[in-house]
């Protein structure tokens, strides 16, 4: 799906699959070479993905991800120029944008083309935000924070993807080959194909 960075955006309605969850794994691929100032790529009660300030020359391109804990309140917030190893997503190219979350392991891990760029093994002993809320794929809400590019592929699991999962489906995943997330062997709770 292709989104103007105005006003295109997805509600895909309230969303209670990671209510009050100790582990998750948000998977999606991300095409867009404007930097809008907190853009979401993807947004909800448990997590979401966004651009920083585009007033800030060293941030643009590099991403946020953000676990929520109750009432929405950041759990943990990775990624930005803070991070090594983070890269510039917002370059016009396919990218492979991966977090995952651990309770029992008090891991948060992002994943860039499916790459470990950074990993968090002190993540506060919280449940995600135990509150539903609508998702949203290209907004903050029906009428904020608009992301500019694509994105397709938008995968949600109830459960932490390891390593080799990951570099599965990015592997898997190209121009005309996508990763059949149907036959893991736990499939993901939400799975958005984007008119593929």
């Amino acid at each position: 799906m292709e989104f103007d960075g105005v006003d295109d955006y997805i509600d895909a309605g309230s969303f209670s699959a990671l209510n009050s969850g100790t582990a998750m794994t948000i998977s999606l691929w991300f095409k867009g070479s404007t930097y809008i100032t907190l853009a979401r790529l993807i947004s909800c009660g448990q997590f979401e993905i966004y651009q920083s300030s585009a007033t800030y020359p060293n941030q643009q391109g590099r991403l946020y991800y953000k676990l929520r804990k109750i009432y929405g309140n950041s759990l943990v917030t990775l990624g930005g120029t803070s991070a090594s190893g983070v890269g510039v997503m917002v370059d016009g190219n396919w990218h492979h944008l991966c977090l995952t979350f651990d309770y029992s392991t008090t891991t948060a891990i992002v994943y860039e083309d499916g790459v470990p760029v950074i990993t968090n093994t002190s993540v506060a002993s919280e449940i995600l935000n135990p509150a539903s809320s609508n998702l949203y794929i290209g907004s903050k809400s029906t009428s904020a924070n608009f992301i500019e590019g694509n994105i397709d592929e938008v995968a949600i699991f109830n459960y932490a993807l390891d390593s080799d999962q990951v570099d599965e489906i990015y592997n898997a995943t190209s121009v005309g080959k996508t990763a059949d997330l149907s036959t893991m062997a736990t499939p993901p709770v939400a799975w958005y194909r984007m008119g593929d």
